[in-house]
């Protein structure tokens, strides 16, 4: 008989620019779906993509290289550029492109049958001949199973954030483990940073009105969720 664990694979990728540049995300950068682990499947694929358009006038070759920040015990993960789906051990490559071509970048993980929480794996992206003009891209997931029950308590309650949306401050339920809040608005860039060991409420009245991502971190500053913050 098969055992699944439901959860929530979210990924969160954005675009750092570090230098003027011609690559452009065309596909929406936040990527959230369900997911089943299925412990009998060593193969299970979990998929995220993203869509880019080179804009450049040339023709050019295209070099990525896949940077492992943080990934559960046990977890693989590859990258497909429009070239080739390539192995797990594979974390640098190139392809070419031609003026405004349309090209996908993906990044596949793949469980091996083990849970695990949340990691960061980024790809980064510069024409062969410009290495000073990059692009980051985080592909950063979270596998929410709030389901999940030790043997000799109740369920397992991950923080959330309150109230939200919100206008000037924010607190954070079920904190014991967060001692450090980090805000990205939706293109990925960090705008607030704040240890929340001095505050129990993260104040947040600087920020322009929309939608933001909420990081909060452990004592090893490792994800222990991403959130969604609509700040009126």
């Amino acid at each position: 008989m098969k055992i699944f664990y439901t959860g929530l694979l979210f990924f969160f990728l954005f675009n750092l620019q570090l230098g003027f540049g011609q690559i452009v995300p065309l596909s929406n950068s936040n990527i959230h779906f369900d997911f089943e682990v299925d412990e009998n499947d060593y193969y299970q694929d979990i998929d995220a993509k993203l869509t880019l358009q080179y804009t450049g006038e040339d023709t050019v070759r295209i070099v990525w290289e896949r940077n492992i920040y943080s990934l559960p015990d046990g977890w693989e993960t590859a990258v497909c550029d429009p070239k080739l789906c390539y192995l797990p051990g594979v974390s640098t490559e190139s392809f070419v492109v031609v003026p405004n071509q349309i090209f996908d970048l993906a990044v596949h993980v793949y469980p091996r049958k083990i849970q695990g929480d949340s990691g960061r794996v980024s790809v980064l992206l510069y024409e062969e001949s410009k290495p000073e003009e990059k692009f980051e891209y985080t592909y950063s997931f979270e596998n929410s199973a709030i389901s999940s029950v030790s043997e000799n308590s109740g369920p397992v309650e991950r923080p959330s954030i309150y109230p939200n949306p919100a206008e000037d401050y924010f607190f954070i339920k079920n904190d014991e483990s967060v001692v450090s809040v980090e805000i990205y608005n939706l293109v990925g860039q960090l705008v607030q940073r704040r240890n929340y060991l001095n505050s129990k409420q993260v104040n947040v009245s600087d920020l322009h009105p929309g939608m933001y991502f909420v990081k909060l971190l452990d004592p090893g500053y490792r994800i222990i969720r991403t959130l969604r913050l609509n700040k009126r």
